[in-house]
């Protein structure tokens, strides 16, 4: 069964998806992002990848081995300070990991 890379990133705007396939065939698709749910940005950005490689969504994320996924929407949001407030729970003996990344 031939696999696929996926790499998916979410804009503001659009959701980009590519699509490797195992001997480097690249397969572009790009679906309007849906900010209420993210989620269906991504399903939309894959149907439209599927559609170009002839399959329908199932049967192509069944083939992805690996997916890789990337946000401008939650870069934007920690760089403009907007957004939800969040917090940061280690396990003992981790809490310094923010101090040390710096």
């Amino acid at each position: 069964m031939a696999s696929y890379l996926c790499g998916i990133d979410i804009g503001g705007t659009f959701t980009d998806c590519v699509i490797v396939d195992g001997d480097g065939a690249v397969t572009t698709a790009k679906a309007p992002s849906t900010p209420h749910d993210f989620a269906h940005g991504v399903q939309d950005a894959l149907k439209v990848a599927g559609a170009k490689l002839g399959l329908e969504l199932d049967a192509l994320c069944a083939k992805i081995s690996m997916l890789s996924h990337g946000t401008t929407v939650g870069t934007n949001a920690i760089i403009q300070k907007r957004g939800a407030k969040v917090g940061l729970i280690t396990t003992r003996g981790h809490n310094d990991v923010i101090h040390i990344m710096r």
